[in-house]
Order: C-alpha cells, then sequence, then structure tokens
C-alpha cells in the first residue's frame, strides 16, 4: 500500500472516538482552576440532537 505519505499507525474512526466518551467524566483535578475549562464537559456535538431551525437548514443547503 505505501503511497507516499506515511499514514499514522493508530487510526481512530468518528465511531470509536464517540464510544471513548462518557457523559460522567469529569474535569481533572489540574485544570479545574483554570479559566480556559468550563465546569462541567461539554458534549460532543455529534451527540446533541439538532434543533429544528439547523434542521431546516440543513435541509435547505441539501436540496438547492
Amino acid at each position: 500500500m505505501g503511497g507516499p505519505y506515511k499514514l499514522a499507525e493508530h487510526r481512530y474512526g468518528r465511531e470509536e472516538l464517540l464510544a471513548l466518551y462518557k457523559m460522567t467524566s469529569s474535569v481533572t483535578p489540574d485544570l479545574q482552576d483554570t479559566t480556559v475549562m468550563l465546569p462541567k464537559p461539554v458534549p460532543p456535538l455529534a451527540l446533541v440532537p439538532m434543533s429544528e431551525d439547523e434542521q431546516v437548514i440543513t435541509n435547505i443547503t441539501a436540496i438547492s
């Protein structure tokens, strides 16, 4: 296979990475007092359902 580019040895797809996410996970103690962290982790957008407006916009752009 080879090719001109070396691929990563360990590759993970969308499903594998989403499976690693745990809804009960919390921020590590080292990062709790930093200003860049939220008090509660935000779930991946792939797990957040789209609003009605987002669904309409997605359907309009897919049709045109």
